[in-house]
């Protein structure tokens, strides 16, 4: 893989799920209306990752319909362990190999983001980091980072200026983003576990299956 650095989301691409989605349905476990709520914050996600409502507005929105403490997020981050992608633990020897190479770029959250992929050797994290108050009740993202406003990914992905091609990899509108607002060269769309019509459309491959980065560099234009 030299010359090439991959961006690779994380919900619904290194895991199967969305880890908000299920911090969501643990902190509101043992409410009346847990159901009816976890529906709106599904339905909220959806929308941002289809590009239909800016990610800003779909993270607020989601953070304001549930009350996670410190120890949800710890335990959703442990659960996650157990919902990796199957290609992506199928290659996680690949994965090892080549981690120097491998960014995480997510809307997501580190907390519940880096306990998954350090095993498999990556250290590059880039994600949105939670505000506890005194209790270690969640109360909002940190605004300090760009994650957690509009074009975030995108931002980032600019700042931190990597060398060679890049190459990102995700399901969502937010990852298209990074190539059509000028951080990355190419955009794959993943549909292991999830496929949107809208973010296909976008892409410059679509793969269902992880191994197939083994083979990208084929995919590049000659005159890469």
């Amino acid at each position: 893989m030299k010359d090439v650095h991959l961006i690779l989301d994380f919900d619904s691409t290194f895991v199967t799920v969305e880890s908000l989605d299920l911090l969501a349905e643990r902190a509101l476990r043992s409410a009346a209306d847990r159901f009816a709520i976890g529906r709106q914050v599904q339905d909220i996600t959806r929308l941002g990752m289809e590009g239909k409502i800016p990610f800003s507005e779909s993270l607020s929105r989601r953070l304001r319909l549930f009350r996670a403490h410190r120890t949800d997020v710890d335990a959703v981050a442990q659960e996650l362990s157990g919902k990796i992608s199957p290609s992506v633990e199928r290659e996680a020897d690949w994965i090892r190999t080549n981690a120097d190479r491998i960014h995480i770029v997510s809307g997501g959250f580190q907390e519940m983001i880096r306990p998954v992929v350090e095993p498999f050797g990556i250290q590059h994290v880039h994600a949105n980091r939670f505000v506890y108050d005194d209790a270690g009740f969640v109360i909002g993202a940190d605004e300090t980072t760009p994650f957690a406003h509009d074009h975030g990914k995108a931002t980032a992905l600019r700042a931190l200026d990597l060398p060679g091609i890049v190459c990102v990899i995700g399901d969502g509108y937010t990852d298209y983003e990074m190539k059509s607002l000028g951080g990355a060269h190419h955009f794959l769309a993943f549909t292991e576990n999830v496929s949107r019509d809208s973010v296909i459309a976008l892409a410059d491959r679509v793969i269902s299956d992880f191994a197939e980065t083994r083979n990208f560099t084929k995919y590049l234009p000659k005159d890469h």
